[in-house]
């Protein structure tokens, strides 16, 4: 490992928002710090890690759809957005580390390689989260929360039947975790096994009737399975929880346009034009079409 710096770079001159984002093993210095003339290239943010090659690499791969020109350290995006994104990376790598030396010291301790688990999958390796997530639940086999942080790293490495099973195994342990039958509903529907997701998700609506993001869930699955009228209740009823859902009033003024009811879309478009013009819009164009 080379301990050292991630940090972020900018050139006035360069426009707005564009960012160079590189390595170093030494303490860079701040703008403040140098007194750098304005109009001067700066370093605005740096972070300490551990492993400043993996840390580059682990930034750059997750900013990749923001690489500006020819360059493979420039980016263009908002100061906000890269500094969450360096922070994110440098936190997790350190807790990584942190995790690995007190396992050293209680190599029983199944919290924390769940916590292990939990780093590497917010950094995108799921393949090594999926090894300590197992470890944890040989050490503590009846935890749920241990199966469904399985569960959802085999789905992230599009591995559904995996994840099925190891969300059956959290209800197994625990048949009110609600994320779980959440999970296991939305497996079931990329897996195209609509009518197990929609009895899933009717499980996790028993315990939490008021989760918009259910009732929008099973819509789709209705929807999946030529059930309009049960699709457009449930959209109605995300809609009735949460009045600002966007994506489901939008989900819902499609389904009446297909279903012939225009004015039923054009409430819709009427509903959300203030609160997500760009989708309003796009749904205006097709009842306009």
């Amino acid at each position: 490992m080379n301990k050292g710096y991630i940090y972020i770079w900018v050139d006035p001159a360069q426009g707005e928002n564009i960012l160079k984002i590189g390595k170093t093993g030494i303490k860079p210095k701040r703008k403040e710090e140098a007194h750098t003339p304005s109009g001067e290239p700066y370093i605005a943010y740096d972070s300490e890690v551990s492993d400043c090659d993996k840390a580059e690499s682990l930034v750059h791969n997750r900013l990749r759809k923001y690489r500006h020109g020819k360059e493979k350290d420039m980016f263009k995006l908002s100061y906000d957005k890269a500094i969450s994104e360096v922070k994110d990376v440098a936190e997790n790598l350190e807790k990584i580390e942190y995790y690995k030396k007190a396992l050293t010291l209680e190599p029983n301790n199944a919290s924390f390689y769940n916590n292990l688990g939990c780093s590497y999958d917010k950094l995108g390796n799921h393949a090594e989260a999926i090894e300590v997530c197992k470890r944890a639940i040989q050490i503590d086999p009846d935890n749920a929360v241990f199966h469904n942080n399985l569960g959802c790293n085999y789905g992230k490495l599009r591995l559904y039947r995996k994840a099925i099973e190891a969300f059956k195994d959290s209800l197994r342990s625990d048949p009110s975790y609600i994320k779980s039958y959440f999970d296991l509903g939305f497996s079931y529907s990329q897996l195209g096994l609509y009518k197990e997701a929609i009895d899933a998700f009717k499980s996790a609506l028993k315990i939490a009737p008021r989760t918009a993001q259910i009732h929008y869930n099973m819509a789709y699955a209705y929807s999946k399975l030529g059930l309009h009228r049960e699709s457009i209740e449930a959209l109605q009823n995300a809609i009735r929880i949460n009045p600002d859902y966007a994506t489901a009033r939008y989900s819902l003024g499609v389904k009446y346009l297909s279903m012939g009811n225009k004015d039923g879309a054009i409430e819709q478009y009427s509903l959300m034009k203030k609160t997500d013009p760009i989708r309003a819009k796009k749904l205006l164009s097709m009842i306009e079409k």
